[in-house]
């Protein structure tokens, strides 16, 4: 016997008849008849769960659904309408997914089911169609480094802040969509991760940097093997411009260039960018320098210095500019401290006027009672011999004769011969030597003669001859220095 169709419903059996002993027997008539039987559909029982596949996180909602119906079929081997024990049944349409795409644990979600074959089945328990909410996992995607970050060099900042020249490689293994049950695809190329850099020092130099990895999303994502890896990186070490020359003090002549620092020379530092850290640079205003100064000259007179600069901190600045500067404006070494400022103060108030003898007015009215305008030469002679005699006098020698520096000889260029005139000897107490004994700097009156002498050739003047006391001066007769009464006496000659 067979059946025109499988489906359930009405069918037609075809009933063919023959007999099982052919040697002896002969079927003779009627060999087959067809007649209409129904074929009952099966019953399908929704027990009101369904399984849901955990899976890895692959972007979207998609879900695996199954199981959650049985049916009960019909007994194909003896087609007698008994039924087999209860199978799993799966002609429904389903749809539905989790609620969202992110990762997590018992997340929920909806199925959606409807009959696919009601033809051949009934819905003997349950709803023929319906949703059924569901838990299950997304598991976070996998992210690896593939190639580790690099630390850009930079200029001292005064932080340990780092920045990535280099970025890292990272790779994912997403969930594959399609399936939703937990299998993964190939690794791809991973975005928003992130690279963190700590330098081990902030000082200039070599720098131990410290890289850690990490996803920015934490939800999603896990960072699974290497986590950290360090590099050596150069911090460089910040210019220093000095443009801002320091300062000295004025000083009484002392024979030497030494010059004391009022202020310290500044400028300007480019320090690196902490923000940035990446070598660019911001200037901002610096004055951790010490000065050290030193005259151009030991002489009198308003003078430059000479200027060293050098750096407190060396190990994170270098001087690029201003290191050194030669002839910088310096201040007024003076001849002498006048007796209302014995401190050497060289502010205007407190210091005499300079004349025409390059020392001071009370000189030039002197030097100008004894005889009129004084010659550069004068003055330069003049001015020598009275430091010498200041400086001895300063140091505690005594005025005695031949004490005191003396001046150098005059040299005299050849000149036509001119007749001698009388002079006029001078008025003293004594003789020469009784004048070299005279330190009281009291000076006789007496006029000043003119004195010729005739010569063919250049003539060297001894400076030691005996003086000439005129006019409050003292006159060496062999150099032709002129000293104030005061100030040198006729030892000063010698």
């Amino acid at each position: 016997t067979s059946f025109n169709t499988a489906s359930a419903g009405s069918a037609n059996a075809t009933l063919s008849y023959a007999v099982i002993d052919t040697t002896n027997y002969s079927l003779v008539g009627t060999s087959s008849n067809v007649s209409t039987v129904t074929i009952s559909k099966a019953n399908v029982y929704v027990n009101g769960s369904i399984a849901v596949a955990n899976k890895v996180y692959d972007t979207t909602v998609n879900a695996a659904i199954s199981g959650g119906f049985v049916a009960q079929l019909g007994n194909a081997s003896s087609a007698n309408s008994s039924t087999m024990a209860n199978s799993t049944f799966t002609s429904f349409q389903l749809s539905g997914g989790f609620s969202s795409a992110s990762a997590g644990v018992n997340k929920t979600g909806t199925a959606n089911y409807t009959f696919a074959d009601s033809t051949n089945y009934t819905l003997v328990s349950g709803n023929a169609s319906g949703s059924i909410v569901f838990t299950a996992t997304i598991s976070k995607a996998n992210v690896t480094v593939v190639t580790n970050a690099a630390v850009s060099s930079k200029v001292y900042d005064t932080t340990t802040n780092a920045a990535i020249g280099s970025a890292a490689v990272y790779n994912v293994s997403l969930g594959c969509a399609t399936a939703a049950n937990g299998s993964t695809t190939a690794q791809s190329a991973a975005t928003g991760s992130t690279t963190i850099g700590n330098l081990s020092t902030a000082r200039a130099g070599s720098a131990n940097a410290t890289l850690s990895y990490a996803t920015q999303d934490t939800t999603n994502y896990s960072l699974v093997g290497t986590s950290s890896s360090t590099s050596t990186v150069t911090i460089s070490k910040a210019s220093v411009t000095l443009n801002v020359n320091g300062t000295v003090a004025g000083k009484v002549y002392d024979g030497t260039t030494s010059a004391t620092v009022l202020t310290n020379s500044r400028g300007t530092a480019a320090l690196g960018n902490a923000a940035a850290a990446n070598g660019t640079t911001t200037n901002s205003a610096f004055s951790d320098v010490n000065t050290e100064a030193t005259f151009v000259s030991p002489a009198p007179s308003v003078q430059s210095v000479n200027l060293v600069n050098a750096l407190r901190d060396t190990t994170n600045y270098t001087i690029v500019f201003g290191a050194t500067v030669q002839g910088a404006p310096g201040a007024k070494i003076t001849d002498s401290a006048p007796p209302n400022n014995p401190t050497g103060n060289t502010s205007a108030a407190n210091t005499p006027p300079v004349g025409n003898s390059g020392i001071s007015e009370e000189l030039d009215k002197q030097l100008a009672g004894a005889g009129g305008a004084v010659s550069a030469q004068e003055q330069a002679q003049t001015a020598a011999v009275v430091f010498a005699i200041e400086q001895q006098a300063r140091a505690g020698l005594p005025r005695v004769a031949n004490s005191f520096v003396t001046p150098p000889p005059i040299v005299t260029p050849p000149k036509a011969s001119t007749a001698s005139a009388g002079a006029e000897q001078p008025v003293a107490s004594g003789d020469g030597a009784s004048a070299a004994s005279n330190t009281s700097a009291a000076a006789p009156s007496a006029s000043r003669a003119a004195t010729a002498t005739t010569t063919t050739q250049a003539n060297v003047v001894a400076p030691r001859e005996e003086p000439r006391i005129a006019g409050g001066l003292v006159t060496c007769s062999g150099s032709g220095v002129k000293l104030p009464a005061e100030v040198g006496t006729v030892d000063s000659c010698r």
